[in-house]
């Protein structure tokens, strides 16, 4: 066993770990290990106002919509990788349900989308998604607060399904606003 063991380690090595798409760079999994204990976090890449980390999420994304109540919050962010393709960040919390990633680098012409906007109307979808499958589970509960042992005090799902609401019209709203299909002016 120790022999496999020595072996798989050797084989790990030779082999690409990790691949940073804003730089190129590639790492063998010792490679990788001493990159990331020798070196603080740190811009390696920038491209116009974007500045993408060694693991090719943006730093500096724009802001495009940060919106929240006493339930619910969500925001996204985008960023655009020098090939002109756009992706999108988000970070959200709808009632006891949550989660976040950071927009990336996006190396390929067929990753990311074409515009910021479309951008943004997917985080939408991927938001709206999720606060859906929130207040359905709450429906299907018919209110009754997570499973727990009871000792401490849960606000119920009945009492949080307006503020739910209130975030999924919100959604809607800036589904419109953030149309790709909607032609702008200027």
């Amino acid at each position: 066993m120790d022999v496999f063991y020595k072996m798989n380690i050797k084989q790990m090595n030779k082999e690409i770990h990790y691949k940073c798409r804003c730089t190129g760079q590639r790492f063998t999994f010792k490679e990788w290990c001493n990159y990331l204990k020798g070196n603080p976090p740190k811009v390696v890449h920038t491209y116009k106002e974007f500045c993408f980390n060694i693991c090719d999420v943006c730093l500096t994304p724009h802001v495009k919509i940060d919106w929240a109540n006493k339930v619910c919050f969500f925001k996204v962010t985008t960023a655009q990788s020098d090939n002109g393709r756009w992706d999108f960040g988000l970070h959200y919390n709808f009632w006891t349900q949550g989660g976040c990633s950071g927009a990336a680098y996006v190396d390929t012409l067929k990753g990311g989308y074409n515009t910021e906007k479309k951008a943004v109307s997917e985080a939408l979808n991927r938001i709206e998604e999720n606060c859906q499958r929130v207040i359905d589970e709450i429906l299907f509960k018919g209110g009754a607060p997570n499973d727990g042992d009871g000792s401490e005090l849960e606000t119920r799902g009945s009492s949080a399904l307006p503020k739910l609401k209130e975030t999924m019209n919100k959604i809607k709203s800036y589904k419109e606003a953030f149309n790709p299909c909607q032609l702008e002016l200027f």
